[in-house]
């Protein structure tokens, strides 16, 4: 299976062309690449397709770009431009984003499409991704934002107008040094199966 995990990864290459060292999050990246080599793991291909936003204004034009330090060799990291300009950059990052997950989709078809969180961007790809090519899309957060503990299980707390766009949805967390997945209630699409190897 081919996937798109949209994330907002900096790799170590990203980090020393653009000024994104500031808002770079170690525990978000340890937590993509993870599931990224997990999914690899069990005979996936993955691409990772990043905003890389820039964590200041300026009027600079930083070109797309693929990872050339990647943390694994069969996982490539590829970077939208970044066009770092105050009420521009939204937009910016959003449209080229969409491209992106197009130019990529062309290259060779993907059959699943993975955001991690809630930024515009992944939401925009996800629309993109749903809407216009067709493909299942699953939430991955990491957080408590948008869940909550009900006894021995994880419940969602997502609005009913984002839970009905989703093939699925699955809350990951950190225990004993491993990565667990756990699905949130109300998800019964036949993607839980495929992550049941992951966890």
């Amino acid at each position: 299976m081919r996937i798109a995990y949209i994330a907002p990864y900096q790799g170590a290459s990203l980090v020393r062309r653009r000024p994104s060292l500031l808002n770079l999050s170690l525990g978000a990246r340890a937590k993509i690449e993870l599931i990224s080599e997990l999914l690899r793991r069990n005979s996936n291909e993955v691409e990772i397709l990043s905003q890389a936003e820039v964590d200041k204004y300026e009027f600079r034009f930083y070109p797309s770009l693929k990872e050339t330090d990647p943390f694994h060799p069969d996982i490539p990291a590829y970077y939208a431009s970044a066009f770092p300009v105050r009420f521009i950059c939204g937009f910016w990052s959003n449209f080229r984003m969409r491209r992106l997950l197009r130019a990529r989709h062309k290259v060779s078809p993907y059959d699943l499409v993975i955001i991690y969180n809630m930024k515009r961007a992944q939401i925009a790809c996800a629309n993109y991704a749903r809407q216009r090519l067709g493909l299942p899309v699953i939430l991955d957060y990491g957080d408590d934002n948008f869940v909550a503990y009900e006894g021995d299980r994880f419940v969602t707390t997502l609005p009913q107008q984002i839970v009905k766009r989703l093939a699925a949805k699955y809350h990951t967390f950190m225990c004993r040094k491993e990565m667990k997945m756990i699905f949130c209630r109300n998800c019964h699409h036949p993607y839980r199966s495929f992550f049941s190897a992951v966890s």
